[in-house]
């Protein structure tokens, strides 16, 4: 559903590539900063079951962010401002590390889940859009202490949080749930915490995340989330291959779809998803990525099961060191949803910086 960036999954695939990691701008021996801008020409059209079509074509920004980085010694610090959209700027970092030089790592303020393939920000991703076509089960920011552990190609981590997902915003046009922040709320008992397993020998990566939530969207109300994927690098012919499955138990959980403006509560629900994906390069410039995504959703106060599949084709170009552009035309079919299939084409820009 990172996260500098999160290397992470795809992320860490796309470093890999000439230009695609973000540049820095040294303003001092301890502090830089970092960041990218991101606009697109996107167009959708979604087929009803019971007949008709809705198309949608946009010609705006998608985001900007600028990271400060900051680093003296065994202390760390990062602060980052994010604009969706261009619209309101939030704070999805703000965080202070502590290295204790054993491999022990404290880190307190602000962050990215562990959780997830594909990245958070825009220039580690491989295509316009993500696996899950709707189902939003893999967190992204929120506030607590975490601790990582690193030896060899192993790292662990655990994190207490003031919970696993954000708020969810009910009013039109029904975004969902806020990726920026947790909840900020500990009252009663609510919390979330995340446990974290991953491996990396710049040819194999892998990991796993498990992370839960008590007193989620309503009092009472508990999610269990998982998320576990491989990478595996083939240098030779430059090839990325990456699998990645997605499990979520929640006793309270809601749909949100922006371009549809709905949003539907779910009832003691279970949500699987799944994703394999291969980036090949073609050239230092040029790569092409294909992936092919699934998911399911049950939920108590549903009368069948939903569930959706998505074949996504994505190229990409690397102009300079700072600037990408990427195209990608995906096809996704649903069963027992309001509507049939959905048809995406959009070219994206990077600037980096």
């Amino acid at each position: 559903m990172n996260n500098k960036i999160k290397i992470a999954g795809a992320a860490l695939a796309s470093v890999l590539f000439v230009g695609s990691a973000l540049a820095e701008i040294a303003l001092s021996p301890n502090l830089n900063i970092d960041g990218y801008a991101a606009g697109s020409a996107e167009y959708s059209r979604y087929k009803y079951d019971g007949g008709g079509n809705k198309d949608d074509a946009t010609l705006d920004l998608n985001a900007v962010r600028l990271n400060a980085n900051f680093k003296y010694d065994s202390v760390g610090a990062k602060l980052s401002l994010y604009s969706p959209a261009g619209d309101n700027v939030v704070v999805p970092e703000a965080y202070v590390s502590y290295d204790f030089g054993n491999g022990f790592v404290g880190t307190a303020g602000r962050f990215l889940t562990w959780a997830g393939y594909e990245a958070f920000d825009i220039p580690a991703l491989n295509a316009l859009t993500y696996a899950d076509e709707w189902t939003g089960i893999i967190p992204g920011h929120h506030d607590g202490v975490k601790v990582t552990y690193t030896f060899d190609n192993f790292t662990v981590g655990a994190a207490v949080l003031d919970s696993l997902y954000g708020d969810i915003d009910l009013s039109y046009p029904y975004d969902g749930f806020n990726s920026y922040r947790g909840d900020g709320k500990v009252n009663n008992g609510s919390f979330g915490g995340e446990l974290y397993f991953g491996y990396n020998d710049q040819t194999f990566s892998a990991a796993a995340t498990i992370g839960y939530q008590h007193e989620h969207v309503l009092d009472g109300a508990d999610a269990f989330f998982v998320n576990v994927w491989g990478q595996y690098y083939i240098d030779s012919s430059k090839t990325t291959i990456g699998v990645e499955l997605n499990y979520q138990n929640s006793d309270a959980w809601f749909l949100a779809n922006a371009d549809e403006a709905y949003f539907l509560p779910l009832v003691n629900s279970e949500i699987y998803t799944a994703q394999v994906s291969a980036k090949q390069a073609i050239t230092e410039k040029w790569a092409i990525t294909g992936r092919l995504s699934g998911g399911s959703l049950d939920a108590d106060n549903l009368a069948d099961k939903v569930s959706f599949v998505k074949a996504t084709v994505a190229p990409s170009l690397t102009l300079t060191e700072n600037l990408e552009v990427r195209g990608e035309v995906s096809y996704t079919t649903f069963d027992k949803a309001p509507y049939d299939s959905k048809i995406f084409v959009g070219v994206q820009a990077i600037f980096k910086f």
